[in-house]
């Protein structure tokens, strides 16, 4: 075997293998954009069949209940947290005023 045939060789060898990746990577990217396809088509078929995303005057007198509870659990939470942070603020702040200036 000469030198240009072995050189050639390699290059062949390099090329199949090139070409093996650049194969993989396009099925790969194929079953990515199938993927893609597959979950917009999905979300296209759900929009508008949660119950929280429709009009209030739609909902049923079941899920009304639900959205005021869920309401309310929001807004004792936020109550609670601002109470807290009030709390600890207020105590920071006698801390500090309390001690003397030097």
């Amino acid at each position: 075997m000469t030198t240009l045939t072995f050189v050639e060789s390699c290059q062949k060898e390099i090329i199949n293998h090139v070409n093996q990746l650049l194969n993989e990577i396009t099925r790969q990217v194929d079953g990515t954009n199938e993927n893609e396809k597959a979950l917009a088509q999905q979300a296209r078929g759900r929009e508008g069949s949660v119950w929280w995303e429709a009009p209030i005057e739609q909902l049923k007198p079941s899920e009304l209940e639900e959205l005021h509870s869920r309401y309310a659990e929001f807004v004792k939470g936020l109550y609670i947290t601002r109470s807290k942070k009030f709390a600890k603020g207020y105590c920071i702040t006698m801390v500090v005023l309390m001690q003397p200036f030097f």
